[in-house]
């Protein structure tokens, strides 16, 4: 089979790593091209071909036609491609390639639209505002929350596709001198919510530190990142930051007892599969879109919390409550839709109005002013410890035999399921009813509705 894949860059990060699996499965038996905008980026060690009117808006030098563009992927093609496999086109960084698909689909090619993020998940700068979701093609998805959403707002199950990313084992080399490390191994950007890692950090045992791997590259990222290194450093708390600048990433893990994640949002959530891979638990924050599709495998999650309670009085509800209602209203704006306020008043004395709040519902101000609080006083810390039950033996050292028997138990299903033999026959599965015409489409207002739930908007993901 003839495999083209399109992607605006591939530069490193999250939707590079997934072009790069996908490649690395297919391309000893199926012949594999990379199309994409710019120059540079990961070498896939494939046939690669750059089309500036892919590149993100921002990086082109001049205006491009998009039929124009069209024609050039056309002809790169040359008519001998069963499968034009397109990353995360429904993302306006480039505001002419709705329309670049529709020429390709016009002209027969066989489109694969692989959904990595929705713009109607809090990025209202890249939302396609004017132009309609392409009709009558593919699309897969990552997770089965999105499936659920795109199958609502239209599309059919004959065009329409559960791909769940693939995990590759981790790289591991043991420590003889024990492990003294709760690992967050992420890019600190904002929606990891590394407030609430300083938070776990006034509970820890002596002897631990909590660690983050690296920074941000964003420039709003990195300053509320700082922020949080210099809340720490003032605290004195036992958290290190930009350890993977410092450290290989394999000794890292081996000084690390367990795993932590405190994100409150993720696409597909490597997080929460990887680290078992070399057999380190996962603890921490449990999200409704991505979890479920993990336990229906039968991975278990023995220590993950759904909420993390603190108490109001901790932090100033009503400068918070301006805050929010500002945020909520400017959010829903951003797409263009308008709140009424009885809505808004109500959705905050749901979220906020009791003696507890989830930490992760706050924005950094007020996860700031409640850590500063229980740093200095005993006994908002223990109660804090009273709301959350969980506390208590959160970092304890799982030894016991059932424990190792789950580890390894979940490391098998993970490594079966979501490995790349799993993934290669998935993807092939796929190209092969790409042939096959599905009438359908998105309905737009029905996905901006599935996001736009005033209840659910958090601060730190809008």
């Amino acid at each position: 089979m003839n495999i083209a894949f399109l992607h605006y860059h591939t530069k490193k990060g999250g939707v590079t790593t997934v072009i790069g699996q996908q490649i690395s499965v297919l391309r000893d038996e199926h012949r594999c091209i990379l199309i994409k905008g710019e120059e540079g980026g990961v070498d896939f060690g494939v046939p690669s071909y750059v089309v500036p009117g892919l590149a993100y808006d921002k990086h082109r030098d001049a205006e491009t036609d998009p039929e124009t563009t069209a024609d050039e992927i056309l002809s790169i093609l040359d008519g001998s491609f069963e499968v034009l496999h397109i990353h995360n086109p429904l993302l306006k960084k480039n505001k002419n390639l709705i329309r670049i698909i529709r020429r390709l689909k016009e002209r027969g090619v066989h489109l694969f639209l692989h959904i990595h993020d929705f713009a109607e998940d809090g990025r209202p700068g890249v939302y396609f505002k004017e132009d309609a979701y392409p009709d009558d093609v593919h699309y897969g998805v990552i997770n089965t929350r999105d499936y659920a959403l795109l199958s609502e707002a239209g599309l059919r199950e004959q065009g329409l596709h559960y791909l769940p990313n693939m995990v590759s084992p981790l790289p591991y080399g043991d420590t003889p001198d024990g492990r003294d490390l709760v690992l967050y191994p992420v890019r600190g950007i904002r929606r990891k919510n590394l407030g609430e890692i300083l938070l776990l950090s006034l509970f820890i045992p002596e002897g631990l530190s909590m660690g983050i791997t690296l920074p941000p590259n964003s420039p709003g990222d990195r300053k509320i990142f700082e922020h949080w290194r210099e809340t720490a450093a003032k605290h004195r708390l036992p958290v290190l930051f930009n350890l993977g600048t410092v450290e290989d990433f394999s000794v890292i893990l081996g000084r690390t007892r367990f795993v932590v994640t405190t994100s409150i949002k993720e696409g597909f959530g490597f997080s929460y599969l990887e680290p078992w891979t070399i057999g380190k638990e996962v603890r921490g924050r449990y999200l409704d879109a991505v979890c479920p599709d993990f336990e229906k495998q039968g991975i278990s999650f023995g220590c993950l919390y759904r909420s993390f309670t603190v108490p109001a009085a901790g932090f100033d509800r009503e400068t918070f409550r301006e805050r929010w209602t500002q945020g909520v209203t400017a959010w829903a704006g951003n797409f263009g839709m308008s709140l009424d306020m009885s809505d808004i008043e109500r959705c905050f004395e749901k979220k906020f109005g009791g003696e507890g709040a989830d930490f992760g519902s706050l924005d950094e101000t007020a996860q700031t002013r409640l850590i500063e609080q229980a740093a200095g006083s005993p006994e908002l810390r223990q109660t804090i410890l009273t709301m959350n039950p969980w506390l208590a033996d959160f970092f304890a050292d799982s030894k016991e035999e059932g424990f190792r028997k789950t580890v390894e138990a979940n490391r098998r299903i993970i490594l079966k399921t979501y490995g790349p033999d799993e993934y290669k026959k998935r993807l092939l599965k796929i190209y092969k009813k790409l042939s096959n015409h599905v009438p359908h489409g998105v309905e737009k207002k029905k996905v901006l509705d599935a996001f736009m739930d005033i209840c659910k908007y958090l601060p730190l993901g809008s």
